[in-house]
């Protein structure tokens, strides 16, 4: 018996020999053959997972298409703004996030329905092409939260009635407050004064603002001053503006005024910016006098660069 024990023994190490030899080379040329197939596969996989852009924007002949999902809304309008070449500012903390896909709107009803809820102002100038046309060429965006409103006169320990109009009356009064500044006549300035004080749209309110800016004169001005003072902080911004523009260096101590102790610092911001563009002496005392009155940051900043692009420039050097 043992020599069949031994002849097992060690013909098992030649059967072993004989068939794991190919098998060692075949798992050799694989080892080696890995790399070449992980140098290849590895770039095609990162591009199949790299994430697709959160919002997509594109502009034709005027008509803008927009593709966004979850898209912050002040990236998405600083998007359409640079294709289209508008100007666009956001105003308060804006953080609301787009999901929506449209083709073919005008830019200023795609941009109406991006922003929602949110306050919008889009501000027109007369076209130089077409006779009465206008072009768009600001966006100006408010936080609006849906909290209720209050108008002067109510009494405050009464809850506060909720007004929201639908999308469609605004849509009506905005295109009136553009055709009532093209006539530019004594019904429409009474029109436009009248819409600044007794809209419950404060959108609309502001749009009116500046409308009575691009006319101009005293009954204009009277409407601007008393809309320093509306319940809405995006309408104060626009009549600080405005107001500026119609009054000039008469409006700077309501102004100051406003840059001392409006309660919305937003309003203030935009009190030190219409002062900014009156280039008297007056002006400059006024936004000084604020600094030591004024401690929000973002306050303080905006009245620092107001009083920078003030300074004027200083003469080149001669030459040697």
């Amino acid at each position: 018996m043992r020599p069949r024990n031994v002849s097992i023994q060690l013909v098992t190490p030649v059967l072993r020999s004989r068939f794991l030899l190919p098998a060692a080379r075949l798992i050799a040329l694989l080892v080696l053959a890995v790399p070449t197939l992980h140098i290849y596969i590895i770039p095609l996989t990162a591009a199949q997972a790299a994430p697709a852009s959160p919002m997509q924007v594109s502009i034709e002949q005027g008509l803008l298409t927009v593709e966004a999902r979850e898209a912050p809304l002040a990236d998405l309008l600083h998007m359409i703004g640079e294709q289209a070449g508008l100007r666009v500012t956001i105003h308060g903390n804006v953080k609301t996030l787009v999901t929506d896909s449209f083709a073919g709107l005008s830019l200023g009803e795609g941009i109406r329905r991006v922003v929602g809820a949110n306050g919008l102002v889009l501000i027109y100038t007369p076209s130089r092409g077409e006779a009465g046309a206008s072009l768009l060429t600001e966006v100006r965006v408010y936080h609006s939260p849906p909290a209720a409103t209050m108008s002067k006169g109510t009494d405050p320990k009464k809850p506060a009635e909720a007004t929201r109009p639908r999308d469609s009356d605004r849509a009506t009064r905005l295109k009136a407050i553009q055709e009532l500044a093209r006539r530019r006549d004594e019904a429409a300035i009474a029109a436009l004064v009248q819409i600044l004080a007794q809209d419950e749209d404060p959108i609309v309110r502001a749009q009116a603002a500046l409308a009575l800016a691009t006319i101009g004169g005293a009954q204009a001005a009277g409407a601007l001053t008393t809309a320093l003072e509306d319940q809405d902080p995006s309408v104060r911004i626009e009549a600080a503006r405005a107001f500026a523009g119609v009054e000039g260096e008469r409006a700077i101590p309501a102004l100051g005024d406003v840059l001392m102790g409006d309660p919305d610092p937003h309003v203030r911001m935009g009190a030190a910016r219409a002062l900014s563009l009156l280039q008297s002496e007056e002006a400059q005392l006024a936004l000084e006098a604020a600094i030591s009155e004024n401690s929000d940051v973002s306050v303080l900043r905006t009245i620092t660069s107001a009083l920078a692009r003030r300074e004027p420039e200083k003469p080149p050097l001669p030459p040697h």
